[in-house]
């Protein structure tokens, strides 16, 4: 991309490594290390939270935090090229919480426009 949109944030700041990937104030994914054990070396998990059905890879492992990170930056390239050709915005959850927690499902969604919310990726066309 040519700007990255992606604001890591602790999901739970008292509960070590685990992070949120907030894009224009929304939930998008989510990386958090597990317990090695039989994983052969891939301790990261990483997961995409977005609600659409798109089709495309929504998780996974990975052996590093940043390889992780780096397969949510991918899956969001992937879901904003999705909806773009689609001429459909990628609708998020909030990633702020509202004036009253058990009303927050009633809050409507982020709703992202590639190339007026987020840039268009490097190598795209801003014609889609």
């Amino acid at each position: 991309m040519t700007a990255n949109p992606i604001t890591w944030r602790h999901t739970w700041p008292e509960r070590g490594p685990d992070f949120v990937a907030v894009v224009a104030g929304g939930r998008f994914g989510r990386i958090h290390k597990t317990h090695p054990g039989r994983l052969q070396g891939y301790e990261w998990v990483w997961s995409l939270t977005y609600p659409a059905v798109t089709g495309l890879p929504k998780q996974g492992r990975a052996k590093t935090k940043q390889d992780a990170a780096d397969a949510v930056r991918a899956g969001l390239n992937d879901a904003l090229r999705w909806h773009a050709e689609r001429g459909e915005p990628l609708l998020l959850n909030r990633a702020d919480a509202g004036p009253d927690p058990r009303r927050d499902w009633m809050r409507p969604p982020v709703r992202i426009v590639v190339g007026q919310d987020v840039p268009w990726p490097e190598g795209w066309d801003a014609g889609g």
